[in-house]
């Protein structure tokens, strides 16, 4: 935490994360590999959803904002439904298909109407991302009206996971926190 020298605490940097790994699956392709691709997509028809796993360490206080954030390239009426996925189920960017994904846990952390192209859109995943650890999302077609986003490959304006930690107010420290007088 930062203090500020009239003993108030300020909000903590935010950590700004690229994915570790992150791909698309196609139902038509079943055993298709798509890891190495710049876009990642959405869509009903085709069935197509993206993966993307984030590696989260550096969280030191209590998050208190955390968004996903995803460069559109395609537009959509109806953007993809974001879920959680199996943290513990292990995939390889280059070895990730539709028939090996992971599961799904549980129903839509977040959701987005319509998409414009040429920008970030952000997914609100402040209750999903809590700790350090791993995080793995499924991004699922809402509409035949599919969207296209930049993946880790791509030249620029790849995915970003932003954690926001610690709380502004309250004068003095937090507790267990030591504050320390200059000499």
């Amino acid at each position: 935490a930062v203090w500020h020298a009239t003993g108030v605490r300020v909000r903590d940097l935010p950590i700004t994360l690229e994915p570790e790994a992150d791909a698309r699956v196609v139902q038509g392709s079943p055993t298709g590999n798509f890891g190495t691709q710049s876009l990642l997509d959405a869509d009903n028809s085709p069935v197509v959803q993206s993966f993307l796993r984030f590696n989260v360490s550096g969280i030191s206080a209590p998050v208190s904002r955390a968004r996903l954030r995803l460069y559109a390239t395609d537009p959509t009426g109806n953007g993809p439904a974001l879920y959680r996925a199996d943290p513990n189920a292990l995939w390889a960017e280059t070895g990730i298909n539709w028939n090996n994904k992971p599961a799904r846990i549980g129903g839509a952390v977040a959701n987005i109407g319509s998409i414009s192209a040429g920008r970030y859109v952000e997914y609100n995943v402040t209750g999903t991302v809590t700790a350090n650890g791993t995080y793995t999302f499924n991004l699922g077609a809402e509409s035949t009206d599919g969207a296209d986003f930049n993946s880790r490959e791509a030249g620029g304006n790849r995915p970003q996971l932003v954690v926001e930690m610690g709380t502004s107010g309250g004068p003095g420290p937090a507790p267990g926190s030591t504050t320390l007088a200059p000499e």
